[in-house]
């Protein structure tokens, strides 16, 4: 039995290694530099975004003020996990630590931009005026994994606006250009550059 448990421990402390290991950090940090370098460096409007968001604003649209969506962000953000990460962090790296932190944070404001901007990019309004938002939305919404019976009504939609001669947003089909005629040659153009005959 003892011989169990001691396979079952290092195997969960191997893969626990792998999960939490390089492979993560790697990906976190591709992840907020990409988007820091996507969003032309977002991290240099955060004065402005703290200014905006600790504003009064009358006419603003929404269930939520400002400052009440800024303190829900950053309560659903910093949690005692990252008090306590910090925390382990530099016990356990020295205060070195605190500057990879530091770091990641400032990189990870482009990830957190990205993530707030689709969460309100793809919310939905209820019947009763209710806005709804979040991952799950963008998720649905965005990549479209809402299910089989979703996709089968976004295919159909698209192969009837494809019909029509429309595309899925409102923007109309480009039409391919008609085959020359026999004896008209043709200059080799790129395809994008030549116009419909």
């Amino acid at each position: 039995m003892e011989d169990i448990l001691a396979v079952l421990s290092a195997f969960i402390a191997g893969l626990s290694n792998a999960a939490w290991g390089l492979p993560t950090v790697a990906l976190l940090m591709g992840t907020h530099l990409f988007f820091t370098i996507r969003l032309r460096g977002i991290q240099r409007y955060t004065g402005l975004a703290i200014k905006l968001s600790v504003s009064k604003e009358e006419r603003g649209a929404g269930d939520v003020s400002q400052f009440g969506a800024l303190t829900t962000a950053l309560a659903a953000t910093i949690g005692a996990g990252n008090i306590v990460g910090v925390a382990t962090a530099v016990a356990l790296g020295g205060p070195g630590a605190v500057f990879w932190c530091w770091l990641t944070g400032v990189f990870g404001i482009a990830t957190k931009y990205a993530e707030a901007l689709l969460s309100v990019k793809y919310r939905v309004k209820t019947s009763d005026g209710t806005m709804l938002g979040g991952p799950m939305y963008a998720l649905e919404r965005g990549l479209g994994a809402g299910g089989a019976p979703r996709s089968r009504r976004q295919r159909a939609r698209r192969l009837e606006l494809r019909r029509r001669g429309e595309r899925p947003h409102g923007h109309p089909q480009p039409r391919r250009p008609a085959p020359p005629q026999q004896g008209h040659r043709r200059r080799n153009r790129p395809l994008s550059l030549v116009r419909p005959d």
